[in-house]
């Protein structure tokens, strides 16, 4: 019975874990795609001066 708690309880530990790399990660990629929507503003910006 004690190897069963001990295996639940190194599970809840590992979910954990993974519970916080994925919201490490939902961060990230948040960041990533707001930094990417400015640069395509940027570009889209320099385009239109070249092409004037």
């Amino acid at each position: 019975m004690e190897h069963i708690r001990d295996k639940m309880e190194s599970m809840r530990t590992l979910l954990k874990e993974k519970e916080t790399e994925l919201n490490d990660l939902d961060q990230l990629n948040t960041t990533i795609f707001a930094k990417e929507h400015i640069v395509n503003d940027e570009l889209q910006e320099a385009r239109r001066e070249l092409i004037v």
